[in-house]
């Protein structure tokens, strides 16, 4: 799982820089899940790869590092979703007999489902849309700006659909 992890998030990486291969990313990730241990919150080992993946590449900017770390964090638990929504639908009859209690767990699943769907769809909206979009977070003070910036990271790995298939295909296989 931290190897296959680690490989959807040099993916990622991959769409701006040719230095991060896997071999560099593994060790750096392994070390993100150590800190994660220990240190409070779930994410700070993810931020701390920040740190490391930077001496690897120095041209990477840190909303570009940012926004791979985050659509890292969302692709995996689009995955779980994918992977509890799919169940959800697969296993309905045979859950909701076992109780009718579970109906609204399932019925919430799969609205994530179709919610996780729209995400990704969003993704590869048009690019006229995204320019507007953009323009309305830099209307938006003090944080419009920061906002707009790690928005259109997040458009510009979705233009290459195979860097967001690809990961999201590895979390699923990862929540499998």
């Amino acid at each position: 799982g931290a190897f296959l992890a680690a490989v959807r998030w040099s993916l990622l990486l991959a769409t701006k820089s040719e230095k991060t291969k896997i071999i560099n990313v593994y060790p750096i990730n392994l070390i993100g899940q150590f800190f994660s241990t220990f240190l409070p919150g779930v994410v700070t080992g993810d931020f701390l790869k920040l740190l490391y993946i930077k001496d690897i590449d120095k041209d990477l900017n840190k909303s570009f590092l940012l926004s791979t770390v985050l659509i890292d964090i969302i692709i995996g638990l689009i995955g779980l979703i994918i992977v509890s929504g799919l169940s959800s639908i697969y296993f309905y009859t045979d859950l909701v007999s076992l109780s009718p209690k579970m109906k609204p767990l399932l019925s919430f699943n799969i609205m994530l489902l179709v919610g996780a769907a729209i995400f990704i769809l969003i993704l590869f909206l048009p690019d006229n849309f995204k320019k507007r979009v953009i323009d309305l977070f830099n209307i938006v003070p003090i944080i419009g700006e920061k906002l707009a910036s790690i928005i259109s990271t997040f458009w510009k790995i979705g233009e290459s659909k195979a860097a967001v298939l690809k990961p999201l295909a590895i979390s699923i296989c990862i929540h499998l």
